[in-house]
């Protein structure tokens, strides 16, 4: 399906340095260009004749291996690397770019590849998207999104979907933007893509912020970072970090924003990005200069423009460096090193446009040579400004206009149309009316009283089922008090009686019924401690589990493996009673059935919860082969002892592997 594009909406323009390209490549196999229609030739030759005039740049080791397989490739797999060598251009030469999915292109129609087709219709839009002829590029991603739904692929139709919410975003047709979206997250949610889920969260964050809806720009950036995190994708949440340090910095809260920037830095200098590390040390700078730290701000924003002009080399990247200078220096009054900057930017925006931005560099120049007291130059350059900034608007107004134009006259026809049906309409609605409001009346009773009926059925069995859970909790707790009688009268009576005893015979010097009397009273205490665990109010839980341990590894060959730190006077006598019989249960089931040669009982106390975990290595079982353990009544007093503290179980079993048990308590508040 080719490589999924990830949008960042803050990232800079993509420079426009092309590579002169061979025109035999654009050829069919056995290079006959004959065999191309007119007008691919034509376009092939515009394009041909485009990068002779380009400068030329080194290629990337990725591309040169790319290019090397693509000569020994046939079939989807050629039309595959072509779009991959698109996907590679992109970034810094997208005019090569086009190029390549345009060749994937004409191999996909003639081989009958639909997948193919999608993913070059789609990179051919996302040129024109990057050239700002959000039309061509509307009308490409519609062409495929009409081949993904024809051909039911939803994920390439999610993919389409993003594609168009980010040329609706370039229109300024927020609503539309977040619509597209939307669908898109639908389809994603429905697949189960949580690489995607997390990627329109971005967007949809990023879109948000843009107008200036800063509480839903961080809960959907916030999402997307903690999708991003679950599944360890670092490429993802270095993205994440960076625009939630734009966001915080439009917040005006500068110390966050600090803090989500080192940490992007941090993943960049990790994973080499240098063009991010480029863009997130220049936005670091500007949070340094809003503070007051200039000689901070000049060294990060030089360290910034070092990276774009030395090591990364995108001329196209620089303006926004050379912008942020001559802002940094507007602020702190260096007029001159302002306008000086400034005029360098809109020497780069000569080249590589951008309206928006080039607004803002006049009006910071007007505002720079008038504190200079060169008010002609000031006003020439407001000027500038206003006619630029007048452009912007009405380039929005213009294609919002055409699309309430489009909404009238959708509108216009549907009235017509409903118009003629409701004249016809009318006379039959008058007889009907009588007959549908009985019907009415008699449904909504029958509604009124089936929703009462289900009201009450519903209370009565929510009422039973916290009736039974309070009926085992008592039955439970019951339980442990007469084994606590119980366990106390034979160790007071049974137990003392026996000591007496033992004692007389001794005196009798009656050696074997003094030996079967010691057996009788060791078999007392220990009936007496399984009973009720004396340790357990002795020496507090962690004792008591660790006693549990070395019994079971006394008395069994099982080789038992403790890491238990200790969870003393964290929860209640009760709940500690309720703990230590599960451990128990658990380790009495690991012997009886477990078959293992060796076990792990691992005790972690956590800021907000402790976790058990009793694991074997034995025979282990396969529910779908014994469905009924889980239902079996060792189980269910596990599930109840859990229920009775407020924690969670998990039991994980494979044949031949071995079971994990884990209780999960939170800690009291």
């Amino acid at each position: 399906m080719g490589r999924m594009r990830l949008y960042i909406f803050i990232r800079e323009p993509d420079s426009r340095v092309d590579l002169p390209m061979m025109i035999s490549t654009f050829l069919p196999a056995g290079g006959q260009a004959a065999k191309l229609k007119p007008a691919a030739l034509l376009l092939l030759f515009s394009l041909f004749s485009s990068s002779l005039l380009s400068a030329q740049v080194t290629e990337s080791a990725r591309i040169k291996a790319l290019k090397t397989e693509l000569s020994h490739s046939e079939g989807v797999d050629k039309i595959r690397l072509l779009n991959e060598i698109c996907d590679e251009f992109e970034s810094f030469i997208p005019d090569s770019s086009l190029n390549y999915a345009t060749r994937a292109l004409l191999l996909s129609e003639e081989a009958g590849s639909k997948e193919g087709m999608i993913n070059s219709l789609n990179n051919i839009g996302h040129y024109y998207n990057i050239k700002a002829d959000a039309e061509k590029s509307l009308e490409y991603f519609n062409k495929s999104i009409s081949i993904a739904r024809e051909i039911g692929n939803k994920q390439l139709e999610a993919y389409c979907l993003n594609f168009i919410a980010r040329v609706q975003f370039s229109l300024v047709n927020y609503p539309g933007a977040i619509d597209y979206y939307l669908q898109s997250l639908v389809l994603r949610e429905q697949l189960g893509d949580s690489s995607g889920i997390a990627l329109i969260h971005g967007n949809l964050g990023n879109l948000y912020r843009t107008t200036k809806d800063y509480e839903s720009a961080e809960k959907h950036l916030l999402k997307a970072l903690e999708l991003n995190i679950s599944f360890g994708d670092t490429s993802r949440f270095l993205t994440d970090y960076l625009n939630l340090g734009v966001l915080s910095h439009n917040m005006n809260k500068l110390d966050k924003a600090r803090e989500y920037d080192e940490k992007g830095i941090f993943f960049a200098e990790k994973m080499n990005d240098l063009q991010s590390l480029s863009i997130i040390l220049g936005n670091y700078a500007m949070i340094f200069a809003d503070q007051g730290d200039f000689p901070k701000a000049l060294d990060y924003l030089g360290r910034s423009l070092k990276l774009k002009e030395e090591v990364i080399k995108q001329p196209a990247s620089t303006v926004h460096a050379y912008a942020k200078y001559q802002q940094l220096y507007l602020n702190y009054d260096f007029y001159q090193k302002s306008i000086d900057s400034g005029e360098k930017t809109m020497e780069l925006l000569a080249r590589y446009p951008n309206r928006d931005m080039e607004q803002k560099v006049l009006k910071r120049l007007a505002e720079a040579h008038s504190a200079l007291g060169r008010y002609k130059e000031g006003y020439e350059y407001m000027l500038q400004s206003e006619a630029m900034k007048d452009s912007v608007f009405d380039q929005e107004k213009s294609h919002q206009v055409k699309q309430l134009n489009a909404i009238y006259e959708t509108n216009k026809k549907d009235v017509t149309i409903a118009r003629q049906d409701g004249e016809i309409k009318l006379i039959s609605a008058a007889s009907l009316f009588k007959t549908r409001l009985a019907w009415a009346i008699g449904l909504g009773m029958l509604s009124l009283f089936g929703s009462a009926y289900l009201f009450r059925s519903r209370k009565f069995a929510l009422n039973a089922k916290l009736m039974q859970e309070r009926f085992s909790r008592q039955l439970l707790s019951s339980h442990e008090e007469e084994r606590k009688r119980v366990a106390r009268d034979l160790h007071d009576s049974v137990g003392q009686s026996l000591i007496l005893i033992k004692n007389k015979v001794a005196l009798n010097q009656d050696d074997t019924t003094a030996s079967m009397v010691s057996r009788a009273l060791e078999e007392v205490r220990t009936i007496s401690k399984a009973l009720h665990p004396a340790v357990l109010d002795r020496l507090g839980l962690t004792a008591s589990i660790q006693k549990l341990v070395n019994d079971a590894d006394e008395v069994t060959d099982i080789f038992f493996t403790e890491e238990i730190e200790s969870i003393d006077n964290i929860f209640s006598r009760e709940h500690e009673l309720q703990i230590y019989r599960i451990v128990q249960e658990t380790l009495n089931n690991l012997i009886k059935h477990s078959q293992t040669e060796s076990a792990l009982v691992r005790v972690n106390q956590e800021e907000r919860k402790v976790t058990v975990t009793v694991q074997d290595y034995g025979v282990g079982f396969d529910l779908t082969e014994k469905p009924d353990t889980i239902h079996s009544l060792g189980m269910k007093t596990l599930k109840e002892r859990t229920q009775l503290v407020g924690g969670k179980i998990l039991i994980e079993a494979t044949k031949g592997k071995g079971t994990s048990v884990t209780l999960v308590i939170d800690k009291p508040a």
